[in-house]
């Protein structure tokens, strides 16, 4: 289960030229990790994920001045799994 869950997932870190003070609400259940100029976000692989992020961040006003990909490793898939959980009533 864990092997297909990575292999299905992204993470994305994206920096921006000012600090967030907030995630857009569309993007919170799927942040991982959020700095003051820095969001990291698990995303599905399929799809255009990382263009409707963008689109998404640029439309609160961000401006994006770096980003990187990476595959998420276990510690990704046991935090987005438990939180997932968490999250359930």
């Amino acid at each position: 289960m864990l092997n297909n869950e990575i292999g299905n997932r992204l993470c994305m870190a994206v920096y921006t030229e000012q600090a967030l003070t907030t995630v857009p609400p569309d993007l919170r259940d799927r942040v991982i990790s959020h700095t003051e100029n820095c969001i990291e976000f698990d995303l599905p692989r399929e799809g255009d994920e990382i263009i409707r992020t963008l689109d998404i961040l640029r439309g609160s006003g961000a401006v994006i001045v770096d980003l990187q990909t990476r595959h998420p490793d276990l510690e990704d898939v046991f935090v987005s799994l438990t939180s997932s959980e968490g999250a359930q009533p």
